[in-house]
C-alpha cells in the first residue's frame, strides 16, 4: 500500500531540518525548497511515483536549472504494486526518482552506485580500483569469478569497465571491496529546451542576454539566469514571497508592476512599461543590486 503523501511530507520534512537545512513549503510544481550552505534541494513527493506526468518533470528539471538546484522525486512505490528498491536511483522522465530512506543516505553523505535499468539494478565497476583492491586482497580473477558466479573472462570486463555488474553481484562485491570498488551515478542537470512560446517579459529577459523561464503557480512568475547572476521576477503579486524566496536562494528578486499595483514592501521593482525598455543586462543588474535584502 502507497505511503500516504502527508505521512511523507512529514517524514522528509523531518530529515531536513534534523540536517540543519533552511526549509520552505510550496504547493508546485515542487513541494520543498531545502538550502543548507550552497546546496539547494527542489523536491516533488508523490504516493506513487508514476503519479507525475512528463511535463511536472520537465518543469521541475528546468527550474533546478535556473536556481543551480538538485532535484529529486521522492516515492516508495513505483505504481500500486511494485514498490521501490532502497539505495538505488531511478529516473522518471528524467527526473531523478529515490526512495526516502535513500534520500536520507544521500543527506548524510552517501554516494548512490546502483541504478535501475531493464534488467533490473546495477552498477558499473571502477576498474582501476577492482584491481588495485584485488592485489591488497591477494585475490586472483579466477577465485573473484568462481566467488561471484560469472565467467573470469566477465572478471576482465568488469576490470575494462566494459560491464555493468547485477545488484546481487555488487552487494557480494561491496561485501568484499566496499563501496570504493564502484563509480558513483552523477546527477547532472542539462539546460532544458526553452518554450518558444515565451511572455513578454521572458522574450524582454531575453533579449537582453539573459536566459529565461516562464514559471506556473510560484511566488515568481519568470527566473531569468545570465553566468552567475539570477533574478526571480514577481509581476503583480504581493512581492511578499518572492522576497523570501530569494533571500533563501541568496539570489536577486524582481517585482515588476502595471501603474496601479506598486508593490509595498521593499523589494527591487520597476515598472512593466520600464523594464521593456531596458537596453543593457548591465542597468537591469545595477537596479537588483541597489537592494539589500
Amino acid at each position: 500500500m502507497a505511503v500516504e503523501r502527508r505521512d511523507l511530507f512529514e517524514e522528509v520534512l523531518l530529515a531536513l531540518l534534523k540536517r540543519n537545512y533552511v526549509v520552505k513549503k510550496l504547493n508546485s510544481p515542487f513541494d520543498i525548497i531545502a538550502v543548507k550552505d550552497k546546496n539547494i534541494l527542489l523536491l516533488k513527493l508523490a504516493s506513487r511515483a508514476n503519479s507525475i506526468n512528463s511535463s511536472q518533470a520537465k518543469r521541475l528539471l528546468a527550474l533546478a536549472f535556473f536556481i543551480n538546484a538538485r532535484a529529486f522525486l521522492l516515492s516508495e512505490w513505483k505504481d500500486e504494486n511494485v514498490r521501490l528498491a532502497e539505495d538505488t536511483l531511478y529516473f522518471r522522465f528524467g527526473m531523478p526518482l529515490i526512495t526516502p530512506s535513500t534520500f536520507k543516505h544521500l543527506l548524510d553523505g552517501y554516494s548512490l552506485f546502483l541504478t535501475s535499468s531493464n534488467a533490473g539494478s546495477v552498477a558499473v565497476v571502477d576498474g582501476l580500483k577492482l584491481k588495485e583492491l584485488m592485489i591488497q586482497k591477494n585475490i586472483s580473477p579466477s577465485s573473484l569469478s568462481r566467488f561471484l558466479g560469472v565467467s573470469k573472462s566477465m572478471i576482465l570486463k568488469y576490470e575494462k569497465g566494459f560491464a555493468r555488474v547485477t545488484a546481487g553481484r555488487a552487494f557480494k562485491l561491496y561485501n568484499l571491496f566496499g563501496s570504493e570498488v564502484f563509480k558513483s551515478v552523477e546527477i547532472v542537470i542539462k539546460k532544458p529546451e526553452l518554450n518558444q512560446n515565451l511572455s513578454p517579459l521572458a522574450k524582454k529577459y531575453i533579449s537582453l542576454g539573459f536566459d529565461a523561464l516562464d514559471t506556473k503557480r510560484l511566488p515568481f512568475n519568470i527566473v531569468a539566469k545570465k553566468d552567475d547572476e539570477i533574478i526571480l521576477t514577481g509581476f503583480n503579486s504581493d512581492g511578499s514571497n518572492l522576497k523570501s524566496i530569494s533571500k533563501l536562494l541568496e539570489v536577486f528578486p524582481l517585482f515588476i508592476f502595471s501603474r496601479k499595483n506598486k508593490p509595498k514592501i521593499k523589494v527591487p521593482s520597476m515598472s512593466y512599461e520600464d523594464f521593456l525598455m531596458l537596453e543593457d543586462a548591465s542597468e537591469l543588474l545595477s537596479i537588483v543590486d541597489s537592494y539589500h535584502l
